[in-house]
């Protein structure tokens, strides 16, 4: 069936014949994707990921300075009189926004940028080995091929290309925020010499409130 699809291509005009070869890219795309074959290959995939860690606010809403009420109130203290929070972004963005506290914040952001550490350490890799024998099975390079094949961008250069351009683009305006950001963490100290990344959620509300 798809033989007799591209068959017609060539009778169709420039605009239409390209849409029926994507349709019928698509169509492989998902045909190989369902082939039985791979099923065996899929048994072998390791355990999913674990996800999320927390932190434990020893000293409660004590801890919670600059938060809203109804973020306090919607985490109440446990019978040791701690506050526990995830990983998940509706505890970690609103902390990260307006805590007063920079200590809690950082340790905050290790706990986001570390979560399901070590769990994951052996497992990821197993993933990206199965990822990538599978893509061979299907006839590709590697996965990144596979993956983009039935997206707009066809094919992974391009991806790169892309956020090529972003970063040329968004270097400029980067390093204007940043300068407003420094000066912003200045007016409470003035010897101030960069601003860390457990600062700037917290300093660019704090740009938007002056």
């Amino acid at each position: 069936q798809l033989d007799g699809l591209c068959l017609a291509v060539d009778a169709l005009d420039d605009v239409m014949g390209r849409l029926l070869r994507v349709e019928i890219g698509v169509l492989e795309h998902d045909a190989l994707s369902d082939d039985a074959l791979i099923a065996a290959a899929l048994e072998s995939l390791p355990p999913a990921l674990a996800e999320g860690r927390e932190l434990v606010l020893e000293e409660g809403h004590a801890a919670l300075g600059g938060l809203p009420e109804d973020y306090i109130a919607a985490r109440p203290e446990n019978a040791d009189g701690a506050v526990v929070l995830t990983t998940d972004p509706p505890d970690a963005m609103p902390f990260m926004m307006y805590s007063e506290r920079a200590d809690l914040r950082e340790r905050y952001l290790h706990e986001l940028q570390n979560r399901a550490v070590p769990e994951n350490l052996e497992v990821l890799p197993r993933l990206l080995e199965r990822r990538h024998e599978l893509a061979v099975l299907l006839g590709y390079d590697n996965w990144a091929q596979f993956v983009t094949e039935d997206k707009m961008v066809r094919r992974p250069e391009r991806v790169r290309e892309f956020l090529d351009q972003i970063l040329d683009r968004a270097s400029t305006p980067a390093a204007a925020e940043y300068t407003e950001l420094l000066a912003e963490k200045r007016k409470s100290d003035p010897e101030a010499a960069d601003v860390r990344e457990w600062e700037r959620l917290n300093l660019l509300e704090g740009v938007k409130r002056s």
